[in-house]
């Protein structure tokens, strides 16, 4: 074998290495950004979200909308999904006879689909019902509830999904 036959396989070798990168990294990226199975469907306030067949949400979503599912109790709320116009809060409300009552915590998210947590003052109790309301942001990045008021959808009412508290 000559130095030419030897340098064509290296080149080959090489040309063929970097198909396969790109073939790799396009793949991981389509992987990385499909939507998120199993998300709960109970939307409130917002007409624009496309939910699939398959109950899960998809990200591609034109409104304000928020949407968490069931989850252990405990001083941590995870939302899987919220998609806002201009930045604003996902606030976790305790139960008040079937309506949202006390405010346990509030997390600042930007505008955009994001998924996130929200830390809690005092921690949720198993087998309960709390609901996650977005509040608008009035700019000065500090939650207080009386400024920063739920956000109203397109149907009139505050936007808000509920979820329930399982044991562990």
């Amino acid at each position: 074998m000559d130095k030419t036959d030897k340098m064509q396989r290296t080149i080959n070798g090489v040309i063929i290495a970097v198909i396969a990168f790109i073939l790799g990294f396009g793949a991981a990226w389509l992987w990385i950004t499909k939507s998120p199975a199993g998300v709960k469907d109970s939307i409130n306030g917002s007409e624009n979200a496309m939910i699939n067949g398959d109950d899960s949400l998809n990200k591609q979503v034109f409104g304000d909308t928020v949407a968490v599912t069931d989850q252990m109790a405990g001083l941590t709320v995870m939302v899987d999904l919220v998609s806002l116009n201009s930045p604003a809060w996902v606030a976790i409300h305790e139960d008040n006879n079937g309506e949202p009552g006390n405010i346990l915590g509030a997390q600042l998210f930007s505008a955009g689909s994001h998924e996130g947590s929200v830390e809690l003052l005092r921690g949720m109790l198993s087998g309960q019902t709390y609901y996650a309301m977005i509040h608008i942001e009035n700019g000065d990045h500090a939650f207080d509830p009386k400024i920063d008021v739920p956000l109203i959808g397109e149907t009139g009412q505050p936007i808000w999904t509920s979820f329930r508290t399982i044991a562990e």
